[in-house]
């Protein structure tokens, strides 16, 4: 889904006012900061609709073969609530186009999961953690790999899929 919303003709333009704007022109700077978030939005939202249309195919086969599954919605540092220094210092050194597209996708996935028994979200375990989860914006380290394990253990038991 992300390739193909890659492959977009206006993809080309953004990517192209990108690399103009890094020479310091500034109305290309400025049409590239009004023009990218908006793709970057359509892009995130209409993948995020994709695969919310996978999970309920997988969901049908599971089903059909009488498989138990849990989709788990992962967490990510523009998912978290707190703001603490280490994590400001990871956000600024992410692309602002993760941050945008994040902010378009989850909406979608939270959505499809409140009307779904069969996922969950871990998008804000981390929100009263104190401690460094991060290694990037996505990736976790020993401690935040920990964290989610026990949520996902936790989430298996509750929903009666281990004894």
């Amino acid at each position: 889904t992300y390739l193909d919303q890659k492959r977009h003709p206006l993809t080309r333009v953004i990517v192209l006012l990108e690399r103009i704007s890094n020479y310091g022109i500034e109305i290309f700077k400025w049409i590239n900061g009004e023009l990218s978030p908006v793709l970057w939005r359509r892009r995130a939202k209409a993948s995020a609709l994709k695969l919310v249309e996978q999970f309920k195919i997988a969901n049908d086969i599971c089903q059909r073969s009488d498989i138990n599954l849990v989709f788990v919605l992962q967490p990510n540092l523009f998912t978290l609530k707190g703001n603490f220094d280490y994590t400001n210092g990871l956000k600024r050194v992410s692309s602002s186009e993760i941050k945008v597209s994040i902010g378009a996708a989850y909406p979608v996935f939270e959505s499809w999961i409140s009307k779904n028994n069969h996922a969950v979200s871990a998008a804000h375990i981390f929100d009263d953690i104190g401690e460094r989860v991060y290694l990037d914006w996505a990736h976790l380290n020993a401690r935040g790999n920990e964290y989610l394990a026990r949520f996902i253990f936790d989430q298996l038991l509750s929903h009666k899929l281990i004894g």
